[in-house]
């Protein structure tokens, strides 16, 4: 996995088996990172949420089908 942060964003490149559905995986890993990090950053965090949400519910996936992982 490959990943880059960003002011309020974060880039990622994730390999999984086609098995593995976006969605389930997006769900996942935005639940467990919002967890983690408003639990060791909340008082910094606080300000920056959009009503009670750390990510949005939106999210952007493309292909890229063999590509070096070299790439970001």
């Amino acid at each position: 996995m490959r990943w880059g942060l960003r002011d309020n964003h974060v880039h990622m490149m994730v390999a999984v088996r086609p098995t593995i559905a976006v969605a389930s995986l997006l769900e996942k890993l935005k639940g467990k990172s919002s967890y983690m990090i408003r639990r060791e950053f909340w008082d910094y965090v606080k300000t920056m949420l959009c009503g009670n949400h750390f990510w949005s519910p939106s999210y952007c996936v493309m292909s890229y089908g063999g590509a070096s992982l070299d790439v970001v």
